[in-house]
């Protein structure tokens, strides 16, 4: 809303404007909500939830820590069967993984990040994987600020990102388990090749995902 994109805190404004340059070399401008700013501006207003989150989240002295995993996933609003992609957006989240179980699942344990139409990142260059990066890069964690009225500093260390298939798919520009890259962690492990392809020599840098040496 319009107070949240005038409202300053600490930290900077509580709502940032990230330029993103699309297919044509033009700029457009996502609109992204600053963690800093944010959970600032809800212990400030909360003191409830200020006291919640020292209470619960492992705590070392003057430190409040907690992990943090990113998620993202498209909404299509109003007939999820509709063929095209309409209103079809993209959801950007982060969730403190250390809350309590029964906190988790409800909604205030999900903090917005940022909201872009499909149609908006598809005239992006880079699509989902350029909009991923900016996110994350901008977000810079781990993220450190001061709880209001204490001398407690929460920390949020990086620790996952959460997606399905497709949406993991999207944000690092791979094509999944059934294309040639299987396992986004296994730089030199390959699929959709024969083993002659790749040499056949354990000793090479890329190996077939069927290969059981260690």
């Amino acid at each position: 809303c319009e107070e949240l994109k005038e409202m300053r805190t600490p930290y900077g404004s509580v709502v940032e404007k990230l330029p993103i340059c699309k297919k044509d070399n033009t700029f457009c401008t996502m609109h992204m909500a600053n963690p800093r700013a944010h959970l600032w501006m809800l212990m400030d207003r909360c003191e409830q939830y200020r006291q919640f989150l020292i209470q619960t989240l492992p705590r070392r002295g003057t430190v409040v820590q907690t992990r943090v995993a990113f998620y993202c996933d498209d909404v299509k609003p109003g007939n999820v069967h509709r063929t095209d992609c309409g209103r079809t957006y993209y959801a950007f989240y982060l969730h403190m993984l250390d809350l309590p179980e029964w906190f988790r699942s409800t909604e205030g344990a999900w903090l917005d990040l940022a909201y872009i139409m499909h149609q908006d990142v598809a005239d992006i260059k880079g699509g989902l994987t350029v909009v991923t990066e900016r996110l994350l890069s901008a977000a810079n964690f781990p993220i450190e600020l001061r709880i209001p009225g204490s001398e407690v500093v929460l920390v949020l260390l990086f620790a996952m990102i959460m997606s399905d298939e497709k949406a993991v798919m999207q944000m690092m520009g791979v094509k999944g388990a059934s294309s040639y890259k299987p396992c986004l962690r296994c730089r030199a492990i390959f699929g959709r090749l024969r083993p002659p392809m790749l040499g056949g020599d354990p000793a090479t840098y890329m190996q077939h995902y069927s290969c059981c040496d260690p």
